[in-house]
């Protein structure tokens, strides 16, 4: 029987965050689904904690070679059997156990090809504050080159995909890796916003892919990229913007 969802969980070298977040979904209530555990981690702690778990929902891989962060996502979205899927990073976690049961709702109810939730972004204990309008958030959403010029999504968590209808990342790039990805994923697509459904993603943790590469650089970088890939005024504009506010960021250390 074909699951309602996969979820795929990449992971390295963080067990604590990766028992976090493969404890949320596995405390899932009302679906079925599968697990893909992709591990690129250089030891084999995580490796002993799924395998201690012996729950036959998870498809646990440990990658060898390594793989490299994007490449590991790839992995994960190349195994899925469910209807539904989610690429759910090892420092996020869903909140509530019945976060897949709406989800899975929604999703029926408006035969949405995308589902995108909300985040919280958390520093240690507390809840970093966002300020971003619900009714923007929405409009972008069906605007998804405005996402160029600013993030509004979060992690990948957020979003939920038709199996059937789902995209690889773009493994050369490094810093809008995710932001291309959803810009091609929502064209097209019928989208469904649920603003009450809410991911958890932990920052300023050790292991951080921000803290391993040199942000403007990879920007750049990845602009060049994406101009060759996908053509338009608004495009450029928007990645332009977004290189103005990246930047005004880390100069105050946001």
């Amino acid at each position: 029987m074909t699951p309602n969802f996969s979820i795929i969980i990449p992971t390295y070298n963080h067990l604590a965050l990766a028992q976090r977040a493969i404890d949320s979904v596995r405390s899932q209530e009302g679906v079925s689904m599968e697990i893909i555990v992709c591990d690129d981690s250089t030891d084999n702690r995580i490796e002993q904690y799924v395998m201690g778990l012996h729950d036959d929902r998870i498809n646990y891989r440990h990658n060898r070679p390594q793989l490299g962060a994007v490449g590991n996502w790839n992995e994960g979205l190349g195994k899925v059997t469910g209807t539904y899927g989610i690429v759910l990073h090892h420092d996020e976690a869903l909140v509530g156990n019945n976060y897949l049961a709406q989800l899975l709702h929604v999703m029926r109810q408006t035969n949405a090809d995308i589902a995108v939730s909300e985040v919280h972004v958390m520093i240690g204990e507390k809840q970093k504050k966002r300020h971003f309008p619900s009714r923007l958030k929405r409009w972008m959403l069906h605007h998804p080159t405005t996402l160029f010029g600013l993030n509004a999504i979060g992690p990948c968590a957020c979003v939920a995909f038709r199996c059937d209808k789902r995209q690889a990342f773009h493994e050369p790039l490094q810093w809008l890796v995710d932001v291309e990805w959803y810009y091609r994923m929502l064209r097209a697509s019928a989208i469904v916003y649920c603003p009450t459904l809410i991911v958890e993603s932990a920052h300023d943790h050790e292991g951080q892919i921000s803290r391993s590469i040199h942000i403007y650089q990879a920007w750049q970088h990845d602009a060049k990229i994406i101009g060759t890939m996908h053509k338009g005024i608004s495009l450029r504009l928007m990645l332009a913007i977004g290189k103005t506010i990246m930047t005004v960021k880390q100069q105050f250390g946001r």
